[in-house]
């Protein structure tokens, strides 16, 4: 779940890199592994009890690194002491990207590994129902037996055998009470 502040500062990210959203992006996931990378980094920018001034000569290194308007959002973030949301912003701006890119990610959930064939006729299928270009990809759950369980943004569409097999048990129980 992603918090109010957390999506106000991804959309004012957004807002700013906007024509460079896939730049902006690969520098987002270039902060988040240097923060993943060094824990004790991140708890120093995220902590209220380091100065405002400290706190932005340890991002000095980004400078740099970075584009001026994506080092400016990380002293943003550290200004208004924010930092420790910015797990949740980088959720709310990928989310963002991919719908001003029309993008969407769907989980494909089968029995085995989708052939590169099935994932191509699938990734096809979507992409003709949902006018997006669709960026699939695939776990194996031996648990649905057969067919395929799609997951996307806040839908999910089951055509699994162990959801047939599970709503004809149902229809069974009904008929025999």
């Amino acid at each position: 779940m992603t918090g109010k502040a957390s999506v106000t500062y991804a959309r004012a990210l957004l807002s700013v890199m906007e024509g460079k959203l896939a730049e902006g992006a690969k520098e987002l996931r270039q902060v988040e592994a240097v923060l993943e990378d060094q824990p004790d980094y991140r708890k120093l920018l995220s902590s209220p009890a380091l100065p405002a001034a400290d706190r932005r000569q340890l991002l000095a290194p980004f400078e740099e690194r970075l584009s001026p308007e994506m080092y400016h959002f990380l002293l943003v973030l550290s200004d208004h002491n924010r930092f420790a949301l910015l797990p949740e912003i980088a959720r709310a701006f990928y989310a963002g990207c991919d719908e001003a890119l029309g993008i969407l990610r769907v989980e494909a959930v089968s029995a085995v590994l989708l052939t590169e064939e099935q994932s191509a006729r699938l990734r096809q299928r979507l992409s003709e129902a949902t006018g997006k270009t669709v960026v699939l990809s695939n776990r194996v759950d031996p648990a649905v037996l057969g067919g395929v369980r799609l997951a996307m943004k806040n839908q999910e569409l089951d055509g699994t055998l162990r959801a047939r097999l599970d709503g004809m048990r149902e229809l069974l129980a009904e008929q025999i009470v």
